[in-house]
């Protein structure tokens, strides 16, 4: 009888842990998984896949989906070799690893009952060649938490997918022919956070954008750059400098 009393409290665990938290976001409804009590949505796509046509273009809006789209696992990481940012798995160091599908974001909110959470969006670190936002380093559990903020962790392309500024590539599009492909879609992750704060219960007018090293770097640009203007309030940047050079020294 003991037993199958602890074996129906585990059970009841377990299914409060993996039941269905369901949003409607702009493309369509997302289930996510409530743990810790953080609702928590991975691998959710924020602009269409940067492949074929698209790759070296700026990000694009992401296709509807039909039904509900379940947003349980990490997407995979931007194409570049494996090493310690990119996965805390020894055998994928040194080898190809990733995808150039891989324009994710992650999102943790918490569930406490207050409405217009701030939000904090982080860009990881890696040279601006590595990393990814499903790394175990990056969970946003406890931050959201403890912090009482809807917490985002995104992806963004990196090494030749991510900065490449070529005669060849240009279209006329000043965006575009910057190169700056990363920053591209930095800038979409802040135009899918606030085009999604209603359902996820978040403030679009307070947002704190931050990132360690290369993600640090990125924050000072964007900080700089005219078509970030007015879309974050506040930048937190761990442990990066200002690079700035003219296209000669470049």
């Amino acid at each position: 009888m003991i037993f199958r009393v602890f074996a129906c409290y585990c059970l009841a665990l377990l299914s409060a842990a993996a039941s269905a938290a369901v949003v409607t976001l702009d493309a369509g409804l997302l289930e996510g998984k409530q743990q810790g009590g953080v609702s928590r949505y991975l691998g959710v796509p924020y602009a269409a896949p940067p492949v074929g046509e698209l790759r070296w273009r700026a990000p694009q809006a992401v296709s509807p989906w039909r039904g509900v789209r379940k947003a349980h696992e990490y997407a995979d990481a931007c194409t570049q070799i494996g090493g310690f940012f990119a996965s805390n798995d020894q055998a994928t160091f040194d080898k190809p690893y990733g995808s150039e599908d891989c324009l994710y974001l992650n999102v943790w909110v918490p569930e406490s009952g207050a409405q217009a959470r701030p939000v904090l969006v982080f860009f990881h670190g890696g040279s601006g060649i590595a990393g990814t936002a499903a790394h175990p380093m990056y969970d946003g559990e406890t931050l959201a938490k403890e912090t009482g903020a809807v917490v985002i962790t995104a992806n963004y392309r990196l090494g030749v997918w991510g900065s490449l500024q070529s005669p060849a590539l240009q279209t006329g599009n000043a965006a575009e022919d910057s190169g700056s492909f990363y920053l591209l879609d930095m800038i979409q992750v802040l135009d899918w956070a606030r085009q999604n704060c209603q359902p996820l219960g978040c403030d679009p007018s307070n947002i704190t954008i931050s990132g360690q090293s290369a993600g640090a770097v990125a924050v000072l640009a964007l900080l700089r750059s005219p078509l970030a203007e007015g879309k974050f309030q506040k930048a937190i940047s761990f442990s990066g400098l200002p690079f700035s050079a003219s296209m000669g020294e470049a």
